[in-house]
């Protein structure tokens, strides 16, 4: 398929093909899960909010994917900020899901929905931006690498990483094409979605350097995105996620080398090896981008995801790392760009697909994960 001439029908295509991948996983999985009502009641909180596994339609569609975070989203969602611990979860997700559920759907199902709807517009995104600095084949090697990138199976269940580089990725785009009131106004949607979404007007004040003359209104706009959410918490007397993180979450604000020095010296515990893996992820993805910027936007982008997440220092250290690199687009596309012999990008892609199938299983069978 020819992306410059179809972007939007590409994005339709994967997201419709991985949706009937994820399905066909779930119906020859489910009948293997071994979890006991013990683990799942240690992984989530909100354990009313979770199925019996079965083989109906409706739990291999949606409910197969109602698994940590997203009985929180779900939660914010039905009854708002009434749990302390709730105020890390970020708005735009839950209005989404509320948004499908006031059509009439149940909320398990608006949830995976809404994040498959946010990858579309992802994926469509993503293909706009690229093509304008890579050619046709490093753009199809970076969403093949991004698609089976370990815990991507999550732009297809119930988190917000869907919407976060959704938005991010738009506003880029908008801004490169100097429509600056839309790139503010979806800088300001990716600063809801999640607290790292802040870190979207670092290469929008690139562009806008580079642009000249400097947009002042509508950045001055996109400054306000990280103010919105903690303004709306104090005003209506709630806690600040800041707060939440350290008392419900075991996440405290670090230097970026105490979090690193923690992770690199953690041997607490039988998860050893889940710290290594967001070691293991952390070098390959900022590494990737950082050294092979494809461009300076994407330099600063990734630099500034970059030191906030390490800013967060969670025990276990490097906690979620995986994840939390996935809206690191730039590194994909740096990838895809230096992937050219068939053979390397054959033997990587096919490592990043085996990890992504573990840990969609360990995911689905409650496996302390995220």
């Amino acid at each position: 398929m020819n992306l410059s001439s179809h972007p939007a029908k590409t994005a339709a295509w994967l997201t419709l093909i991985l949706s009937v991948v994820y399905l066909l996983a779930a119906l020859v999985l489910v009948p293997t899960f071994s979890a006991t009502p013990q683990r799942i009641a240690m992984n989530a909180s909100l354990a009313d909010h979770v199925a019996p596994p079965s083989l109906t339609p409706a739990y291999l569609t949606w409910g197969v994917w109602q698994r940590f975070d997203t009985l929180w989203y779900r939660h914010v969602a039905e009854y708002g900020y009434d749990l302390p611990a709730s105020t890390v979860f970020y708005p735009v997700y839950p209005a989404a899901i509320r948004l499908l559920a006031s059509l009439g759907l149940p909320t398990d199902a608006a949830a995976v929905l809404s994040a498959r709807i946010a990858t579309f517009f992802l994926l469509w995104g993503l293909v706009l931006l690229l093509k304008s600095d890579l050619g046709d084949q490093d753009v199809k090697r970076a969403l093949a690498l991004m698609l089976v990138w370990p815990m991507s199976f999550v732009l297809f269940g119930g988190y917000a990483e869907p919407l976060l580089i959704c938005f991010t990725v738009w506003s880029l785009w908008f801004a490169r094409n100097d429509r600056w009131w839309l790139a503010a106004l979806f800088a300001l949607l990716a600063c809801l979605s999640r607290a790292v979404g802040m870190v979207v007007l670092a290469p929008l004040f690139w562009i806008a350097w580079r642009q000249r003359p400097f947009r002042f209104a509508p950045l001055l706009l996109a400054l306000t995105g990280p103010l919105l959410f903690p303004v709306w918490l104090r005003w209506q007397g709630l806690g600040l996620s800041a707060a939440a993180y350290p008392r419900y979450w075991h996440t405290t604000m670090a230097w970026p080398w105490t979090t690193i020095a923690d992770a690199f010296t953690y041997t607490t515990g039988d998860i050893t090896w889940f710290v290594w893996m967001n070691a293991v992820a952390l070098l390959l993805v900022f590494g990737t981008a950082l050294s092979r910027p494809v461009r300076w936007e994407y330099f600063w982008y990734a630099l500034g995801t970059l030191c906030f997440l390490l800013t967060a220092n969670a025990r276990p250290p490097l906690h979620s790392f995986v994840r939390y690199a996935l809206p690191v687009f730039p590194a994909f596309a740096s990838a895809g760009k230096l992937l050219r012999n068939t053979a390397a990008m054959a033997l990587v892609w096919s490592i990043l697909l085996l990890a992504n199938a573990l840990l969609l299983y360990a995911f689905w069978d409650w496996f302390f994960l995220v």
